[in-house]
């Protein structure tokens, strides 16, 4: 019997996941996927039946993981998702403030606590001052068939002396219900860094959501390559 396995793409490249069993040879077994192959069912399907054989899914703000293992359970099922990584233009600020608001909502309702006073004509507008000025540099993921936008990074450069030069600043990151435990945040994540790298800055920072509400996104972040660095996000409000 073959094992349920994700594809799931990675900047556009299949990625290659491991099956913890052979079942022939009781050995570990490598399944390859490649971009000319097409879905065997449809996406939605079977974004459904790995889920049902994964037997969870990680519901908290930009919790999408790397590694996904589904259990030996059924026919190989060979999902694709076309998604592309890109950079996001001034034309993408409504989807992004969008995204943006989605985040402080989902915080606001599993905290229970107004943290944010948002509005989508102000956040989109700010988005597109932004990201033309170039304060802001935004990575996003697109539905590939749709060109929709279900994930974005938002950073900002910043400067420290206990960094020793140019870092970055991962304000925002969400990625939209649906798409999450797909690989969508991870692929970000690793584009984002690797645009971090490209400027020269010495690191990528970013706070997490409230805990333990979202315990997950550390886990997430964790899977990912950053540390746990300690302390508490705190903020002197200005008028």
């Amino acid at each position: 019997m073959a094992c349920a396995h994700p594809i799931i793409p990675k900047n556009c490249w299949w990625r290659r996941l491991e099956c913890p069993t052979n079942h022939s040879s009781g050995r570990q077994s490598r399944y390859a996927a490649s971009p000319r192959l097409s879905s065997d069912i449809g996406p939605s399907t079977a974004n459904d039946a790995l889920r049902h054989h994964l037997g969870r899914t990680r519901q908290s703000v930009g919790c999408c993981t790397s590694d996904l293992r589904a259990p030996c359970a059924g026919p190989y099922l060979r999902i694709i998702m076309d998604v592309h990584i890109d950079l996001a233009s001034v034309d993408d600020a409504k989807a992004i403030a969008e995204l943006a608001m989605a985040l402080t909502d989902e915080i606001i309702d599993k905290t229970k606590a107004k943290h944010f006073d948002v509005n989508l004509p102000g956040t989109t507008a700010l988005c597109r001052i932004y990201i033309a000025s170039g304060i802001y540099e935004v990575i996003v993921a697109r539905n590939g068939k749709e060109g929709t936008i279900i994930g974005f990074a938002a950073m900002c450069q910043s400067h420290a002396l206990y960094t020793e030069g140019q870092f970055g600043v991962i304000q925002e990151f969400y990625v939209k219900p649906e798409a999450r435990s797909l690989g969508v945040g991870a692929s970000i994540i690793e584009r984002a860094a690797s645009h971090a790298k490209n400027k020269g800055w010495k690191r990528l920072e970013l706070c997490t959501p409230p805990q333990p509400e979202f315990d997950k996104a550390i886990v997430f972040y964790s899977r990912n390559g950053f540390e746990v660095t300690g302390g508490r996000k705190m903020k002197l409000p200005l008028g």
